[in-house]
C-alpha cells in the first residue's frame, strides 16, 4: 500500500508540472458514518462524526483531475464488549490523493490511496450508569487504506459526493500478543468547492 501511495504521490507532483496555471485551491466538509471491525467488539453501531480540510484540484485533462487533500477528521463509534458500551473516537489526519474521472455532464468517480495519521484516541466505557474515560492505547499512528466514491459537480462549481474509505492497516497494534485486527470503514457525504 505505501508504494501505492508513494506512486500516486509521485504522479500527482508531475502533473503539478505541467497544470500549474490551471491548479485551484478547494475546501472540503464531510459527515463520517464509521464503524470499527474488530474481534474485541460485537454489536458495532455506526458512529457519526466529520471532516473539515482543503485540496487542490489539478485538472490532467477535461475528464480526469488529480486531488490531493488534507483533512481534519473525526471517526467514532460505538461498540459492546462484555456487556459495557464503549464509545469510541479517533481524530485523524487524513492525506488522499483522489484520481477523480468526469464521465458524464457533472458526474464523476473517484478512487486513490489514503493514508491517515492517528493524532489521538480516546474511549468512553459505560456500565450500569458508570462512565470511565481514557485514552486508547497502543493505537497505530499511520494507517493506510483507500476511498472512493462519486459526485454530482453543479454548474455553481458545488460537488456534493457520497464516498467510502477503508484502512487496510490496523488501527490497533497487537496488544499482549492479541492481534485485535481492528479496522475502520467510514461512509461520507461530503460538499466541496474549488475556487
Amino acid at each position: 500500500m505505501r508504494n501505492v501511495f508513494i506512486l500516486a504521490a509521485t504522479l500527482c507532483i508531475l502533473c503539478l508540472n505541467e497544470a500549474t496555471a490551471q491548479v485551484k485551491p478547494g475546501i472540503k466538509v464531510a459527515l463520517n458514518y464509521s464503524s470499527i471491525e474488530s474481534e474485541y467488539f460485537q454489536d458495532t453501531d455506526n458512529g457519526v462524526g466529520y471532516s473539515i480540510g482543503g485540496f487542490l484540484d489539478v485538472p490532467v485533462s477535461n475528464a480526469f483531475h488529480l486531488e490531493p487533500t488534507l483533512l481534519y477528521s473525526v471517526k467514532r463509534d460505538k461498540a459492546m464488549q462484555e456487556g459495557i458500551t464503549n464509545k469510541i473516537r479517533f481524530n485523524y489526519l487524513d492525506l488522499p490523493l483522489l484520481m477523480r474521472f468526469y464521465v458524464a455532464d457533472g458526474f464523476n468517480l473517484f478512487i486513490g490511496p489514503q493514508m491517515s495519521v492517528n493524532l489521538d484516541g480516546k474511549m468512553i466505557a459505560e456500565s450500569e450508569g458508570i462512565q470511565v474515560k481514557s485514552d486508547l492505547p497502543d493505537v497505530e499512528e499511520v494507517l493506510f487504506g483507500i476511498n472512493l466514491g462519486m459526485g454530482y459537480k453543479l454548474a455553481s462549481g458545488l460537488n456534493l459526493q457520497v464516498g467510502y474509505e477503508y484502512e487496510w492497516t490496523g488501527s490497533l497494534e497487537k496488544v499482549d500478543g492479541l492481534d485485535p485486527n481492528a479496522h475502520i470503514g467510514s461512509l461520507q457525504l461530503s460538499a466541496a468547492y474549488a475556487f
